[in-house]
């Protein structure tokens, strides 16, 4: 077990996910050529957003709503699965 703490949006501790029971749905580089971006579903069926740090930069897994998640993954050109249908559901809002 990889107990690895997840941040909101403002930075702020949001909790615990296990990184070695996640799936990793897909992988991008950011704007920036240096930065990768991952994101997995958790074991408990949650999104986390990892950006890769570099440069001295850490590392940081930042904890998504379902819709932010589908965005990325539309973004990233990735297709909504069936098992991702609270994906689809967060972005109807």
């Amino acid at each position: 077990m990889k107990r690895t703490a997840m941040k909101d949006e403002n930075g702020e501790f949001a909790g615990w996910f296990d990184l070695d029971r996640a799936t990793r749905i897909g992988s991008d580089r950011t704007d920036d050529c240096c930065e990768w971006e991952n994101l997995y579903r958790t074991a408990k069926g949650g999104y986390v957003l990892e950006r890769d740090g570099y440069d001295g930069f850490p590392t940081v897994f930042r904890s998504l709503e379902p819709g932010q998640a589908g965005e990325w993954m539309i973004i990233n050109g990735i297709d909504l699965r069936p098992e991702h249908t609270n994906i689809a559901a967060g972005m109807e809002r």
